[in-house]
């Protein structure tokens, strides 16, 4: 059996409906089209001087995109000859060689065609789920920085955040033009001074969290097996908490506060009306209240306030000097005019606050405790004398 030549088949029709035999209504039903479309090919079918190619389809052109042969050659040539060229790297040597363009996903799809592709194969990994071991609020808080082009005027702006793990309550945030280590100390402070401590907090790998360089500088060799501590770790040690870092690359461990991140982007990113960093932190201020108190976390059923209790955080020691925790921490020798210098600058001790040593600590080493705005000076654990900084830094 042979099949209708379709096109044939429709001159035949159209030539009975030129001359009187059929209604446009007619071939409409026959040939399950609408009235209008008939009508159309009707007038094309005249004006073409009623001939059979008025109803044959121009044959298809080659698409606007279509790669060209030598360059799926020298796509092949290149993976054949080194497997392990990633798709971006043939990419740039196609570019260099032919001096054409060529997308990273046309040449996952030469290889595909050409059966050069080979897959990655990811290990699959089974995480331990933290929510059977976080039995109460204080256990844990996760503590991290989100950054974007998200001010006008400001190249990027930095959320520092601490949230409770186990109510995912947020526990204090800060928005900073600066990822500096003073500016997370700061937040780190807000944290103490308001609620206390928890057992643990919980962080990534950055550099002023965890000293993450060894062996790598000439003038310090640092082996792996050295401890070395950044000033985040010794503040934490010294207020009694424990700091832990999750492992390089896998940041699902604090997967809490990253999806609070992503939350916030969605929510209060594309909705405040900021100018400025003090408006941001203002509007974020009533955005956090509404988060904490309003906003239902799916994997708990309820709001965070409804599950955190501040009594699970251990106070701060009543005995511990909050002005030298939170500072960085210098030795000095003074010099023969009663001063020191830190950092380029210059501080002379006035001799009537070391009167107990002659009123003069010349030769003498000092404890010197540095934040951006004041420079405390101590000697043998007594309290020398307290300087305003001329020119801020660490921040």
């Amino acid at each position: 059996m042979k099949y209708i030549n379709k096109y044939r088949f429709r001159y035949n029709i159209f030539s009975l409906m030129d001359k009187g035999v059929f209604t446009a209504m007619d071939v409409a039903w026959e040939l399950n089209l609408s009235i209008r479309h008939v009508r159309r090919l009707l007038s094309k079918f005249k004006n073409n001087q009623k001939k059979v190619s008025t109803f044959v389809p121009p044959s298809r052109s080659s698409a606007w995109n279509r790669v060209d042969q030598d360059i799926i050659n020298e796509v092949v040539r290149l993976k054949k000859e080194k497997p392990s060229r990633s798709n971006q790297l043939i990419v740039e040597c196609v570019e260099n060689k032919l001096l054409k363009k060529i997308s990273g996903s046309a040449v996952r799809r030469i290889l595909i065609s050409n059966d050069c592709y080979e897959k990655v194969k990811r290990e699959k990994r089974v995480f331990q789920n933290l929510e059977e071991n976080i039995t109460h609020s204080g256990q844990m808080v996760q503590f991290d920085v989100c950054e974007g082009a998200w001010l006008k005027g400001c190249r990027r702006v930095y959320l520092i955040a601490f949230m409770d793990a186990y109510s995912r309550y947020v526990v204090s945030w800060k928005w900073v033009k600066t990822n500096s280590a003073w500016n997370n100390i700061l937040v780190l402070r807000s944290v103490a001074g308001k609620y206390g401590l928890p057992e643990l907090f919980y962080t990534d790998n950055a550099s002023f969290y965890k000293v993450i360089r060894h062996n790598q500088s000439i003038y310090q060799k640092h082996k792996p097996e050295d401890q070395y501590e950044t000033t985040i770790q010794r503040i934490i040690i010294e207020l009694g908490s424990v700091m832990v870092n999750h492992k390089p690359y896998e940041p699902q461990g604090k997967g809490r506060i990253e999806r609070f991140f992503r939350f916030m982007q969605d929510r209060f990113i594309t909705e405040h009306t900021a100018r400025n960093l003090d408006e941001l932190n203002n509007q974020f201020e009533v955005w956090v209240k509404w988060y904490n108190a309003k906003h239902v976390i799916r994997t708990i059923g309820c709001v965070p306030k409804d599950r955190f209790n501040p009594k699970g955080f251990k106070p701060v020691a009543k005995d511990l000097s909050l002005e030298k925790v939170f500072s960085y921490h210098f030795t000095r020798k003074v010099d023969k005019y009663n001063s020191f210098s830190i950092e380029g600058e210059s501080y002379t001790i006035d001799p009537q606050n070391c009167k107990y040593f002659n009123g003069c600590l010349s030769a003498r080493t000092i404890q010197v405790y540095v934040s951006p705005e004041t420079v405390v000076v101590y000697y043998q654990d007594n309290r020398i004398q307290k300087f305003k900084r001329a020119k801020k830094s660490h921040n």
